[in-house]
């Protein structure tokens, strides 16, 4: 008898288990582990972040090599991630705003003109965002 309700139990028990998957928290410290572009890297646990807010050039687009090589040299140095209200892009890339050394990489973008202000973005750094792009 007892048998008879074990196995409903174990395919319950594992089916919960493909839902609950670990994710990032709503803020993480991971490393750079590849940077995509300018505004895209691989964290060390091999998700795909895209930075919120701003937009950096995309290949075969003017200042695409600058923006990708800026952010490179953050490659190996460890981020902190911060969610704002989406989780993730139509790409599956986790949304999240970086900083190494308290230091917002969407900042260093926009201030070194390595990139613009997403147009759709009006979160919560956007005040900030706009004086870095002057």
């Amino acid at each position: 008898m007892k048998a008879y309700y074990l196995l409903p139990l174990i395919i319950l028990i594992s089916s919960c288990s493909i839902y609950f998957e670990p994710e990032f928290n709503l803020t993480n410290e991971v490393r750079i582990y590849q940077v995509i572009d300018g505004d895209t890297f691989i964290a060390s646990g091999g998700e795909y972040v895209r930075i919120i807010g701003i937009d950096a050039p995309e290949k075969k687009q003017e200042g695409y090599h600058e923006a990708t090589d800026f952010l490179r040299e953050f490659e190996g140095k460890t981020v902190i991630l911060e969610e704002e209200n989406k989780n993730r892009d139509k790409f599956g890339r986790l949304l999240r705003h970086a900083y190494v050394d308290n230091q917002s990489l969407a900042v260093a973008l926009l201030e070194n003109k390595h990139a613009v202000i997403y147009s759709s973005y009006n979160g919560t750094y956007y005040e900030e965002f706009l004086a870095a792009a002057k």
